[in-house]
């Protein structure tokens, strides 16, 4: 197998040039790597964000749910940092009022070849799921 087709294999199989042109399809609020040269163009940077958490560098065996997931960096983080499980959840921007849609964290999803687990449940009394 060449290396392209190596790398296009861990991006979901997309070629760089394909997730290139399908990120820039999307409105994405994190701007985060997708590996293959493809950095989204985010309106925040959260790794400024992430040294203020003060995140363990590893989260083996841990599970983790990400509240208010949108393009799922944080979701994607905990991944990286080796958690066992992580759950991903978003209402407002999946599938709710807000201007987000749940495209950047499908293609996220894919092209970093996440194991993690999305669910657009609505923690707002009265709010319908779609």
């Amino acid at each position: 197998m060449k290396s392209s087709n190596v790398t296009a294999a861990r991006a979901g199989g997309l070629t760089a040039e394909q997730l290139r042109d399908a990120a820039g399809r999307i409105r994405w609020y994190h701007s985060m790597d997708l590996g293959q040269g493809v950095v989204t163009r985010g309106e925040t940077d959260p790794q400024v964000y992430l040294k203020r958490l003060h995140l363990p560098a590893r989260l083996g065996g841990l599970t983790v749910i990400d509240i208010g997931a949108w393009d799922g960096f944080y979701s994607f983080e905990a991944e990286r940092r080796g958690a066992k499980r992580v759950l991903a959840t978003d209402h407002f921007c999946w599938s709710g009022p807000g201007w987000g849609t749940k495209a950047g964290f499908d293609l996220a999803h894919k092209a970093l070849g996440s194991n993690s687990i999305s669910h657009a449940w609505s923690y707002m009394p009265g709010a319908e799921t779609r």
